[in-house]
């Protein structure tokens, strides 16, 4: 479970990600570096998360299957927040000097910019075909949304107040 720091929640610091057995009480060490990682989303057997081992917080992810390793994005900047549902994972990237939404689909290993405004878009989420974030460039905060498969972004909330963490 990921909490919003803006709307009162904490982000825990994870120096190591560990796995339940629902069957009973083993658990094990899936990343064991001295780096930190935090934010963890989970997919099946795909878990994604913030790694710190470089001089910017980069996406990794972890395939439980095949218990392999693999960077999602490592752009000389800061990314941070990642979800992932199906083969799509979304992050807060701020290459551009303000934070946008990135998206990498892992089937083609392919990465794409979701949102493109001066203004910070900030803490995503996916579920199914569709990407939501807070997004300030109203001069407030509202929620933003994204069809993949229509490439099309969308205004969910339009309030004088600030919507947050959808």
């Amino acid at each position: 479970m990921k909490l919003c720091t803006k709307c009162g929640g904490t982000l825990m610091t994870l120096l190591f990600l560990f796995i339940f057995s629902i069957e009973g009480s083993d658990e094990f060490p899936i990343i064991t570096n001295t780096w930190r990682q935090y934010s963890p989303a989970i997919y099946k057997n795909i878990i994604v998360y913030i790694d710190g081992r470089n001089v910017y917080y980069d996406i990794y992810g972890y395939n439980l299957s095949t218990e392999q390793e693999f960077p999602i994005t490592a752009y000389p900047s800061v990314q941070s927040d990642p979800a992932i549902y199906e083969n799509i994972v979304v992050w807060e990237d701020w290459r551009n000097e303000n934070s946008d939404i990135y998206g990498y689909n892992l089937g083609l290993s392919q990465e794409f910019q979701i949102t493109t405004d001066s203004r910070d878009q900030t803490n995503p989420a996916l579920y199914g075909d569709y990407v939501v974030w807070q997004d300030e460039r109203d001069g407030n905060t509202d929620v933003f949304g994204y069809c993949l498969s229509e490439k099309e972004e969308f205004q969910i909330t339009k309030d004088p107040h600030d919507q947050w963490c959808p």
